[in-house]
């Protein structure tokens, strides 16, 4: 990716922000699969906080590069209000 996406954020290189995509994107989501294969207590939560983590990182990434890749961004919040809506549904089915 071309380093002129960065020019109107803080950002010099991809260093800082992949490290923080890297973390929040990958290894929380990696972490967070684990957890609910193993069907941790309130495992559903921790879907949802990866919805909500996910949709957030999106948001921040088009203000901040002001640009929008209609096929990326759309796919991406999709997959974030699925996972929002999974952990909520599994919420329900919990309490019945």
């Amino acid at each position: 990716m071309p380093l002129e996406l960065l020019k109107n954020t803080p950002f010099r290189d991809y260093l800082i922000p992949g490290i923080v995509l890297l973390v929040f994107n990958g290894i929380l989501s990696i972490a967070i699969s684990v957890l609910t294969i193993l069907s941790i207590k309130n495992y559903q939560w921790l879907i949802i906080f990866q919805g909500i983590v996910l949709t957030i990182w999106l948001t921040v990434q088009i203000i901040m590069i002001k640009m929008f890749s209609p096929l990326l961004h759309i796919t991406c919040y999709i997959t974030g209000l699925l996972m929002i809506i999974t952990g909520s549904i599994l919420i329900r089915i919990e309490k019945e």
